[in-house]
């Protein structure tokens, strides 16, 4: 028997040998048959040219957003430096303004407010009036 499986095995490990031989070689033939050309490459190229490209664009773009964005803040900074530097008739003028501004709105309020707690109260009046029953 120990023959037997011995021959076997010698067998079994010789078709495993030949078998993976053959499959290297037709995984070696694939290889060169799929090896890029001249053609092949220079479209590789050329799209990666194209994404390059389109990516460069894409930085200019940003670039310019972003000089844009600092011109504005500087123009802010100095648009804020100018208010730092008013004197103080000029910062008491501007709160008279706002506080005169304020209580006109605050009296408008008032009187609102007035108008419609009377409201309120004149429909409470009169549903009481009339669901109340003497």
């Amino acid at each position: 028997m120990l023959p037997e499986v011995l021959a076997i095995g010698v067998g079994a490990s010789a078709f495993a040998s030949a078998l993976y031989s053959l499959l290297n070689y037709w995984r070696q033939q694939r290889r060169k048959e799929k090896a890029p050309t001249l053609e092949d490459r220079v479209k590789t190229l050329t799209g990666d040219l194209e994404v390059a490209s389109a990516s460069i664009s894409e930085i200019e773009r940003e670039i310019s957003k972003r000089r844009e964005m600092a011109e504005k803040l500087r123009e802010d900074v100095k648009y804020y430096e100018q208010i730092k530097t008013l004197n103080e008739a000029q910062v008491e003028a501007i709160a008279l303004t706002l506080r005169a501004e304020m209580g006109r709105s605050q009296r408008r309020s008032i009187y609102i407010n007035a108008i419609i707690a009377f409201v309120v109260a004149l429909a409470f009046f009169m549903l009481g009036l009339n669901l109340g029953g003497r």
